[in-house]
């Protein structure tokens, strides 16, 4: 059996330094997902195929991108918990701590 050391006051740091970089990261992402967005092509082959091409691109990129973000917000969400639910469960001895709180995602 393998042994691990979990330093539990870094969890809340850990998910405070998550949720500011996903705030940042949700800025940018909303911000490119805007501009990605192209303007009404004009009437000759090459603008309509590009501006075809780019709103195909979008959904393909930005869907699970968002989602991906949602997940990472939502495992920053759950590490004060778990480090509450861990110094509990190992106080008495470490004989149980639980692979994850409900309603995160396993990945």
């Amino acid at each position: 059996m393998t042994s691990i050391a979990i330093l539990t006051e870094y969890l809340p740091v850990i998910a405070a330094k998550l949720g500011v970089e996903e705030s940042a990261l949700s800025a940018v992402i909303g911000a490119s997902k805007t501009a990605s967005v192209p303007t009404p092509a004009a009437s000759d082959d090459v603008s309509c195929k590009l501006a075809a091409s780019f709103c195909a691109y979008e959904p393909r990129f930005y869907t699970p991108t968002a989602t991906a973000v949602g997940y990472w917000l939502q495992g920053a969400e759950v590490l004060v918990p778990v480090s509450t639910d861990y110094d509990a469960t190992d106080g008495h001895g470490g004989a149980e701590v639980g692979g994850h709180l409900p309603g995160l995602a396993a990945i």
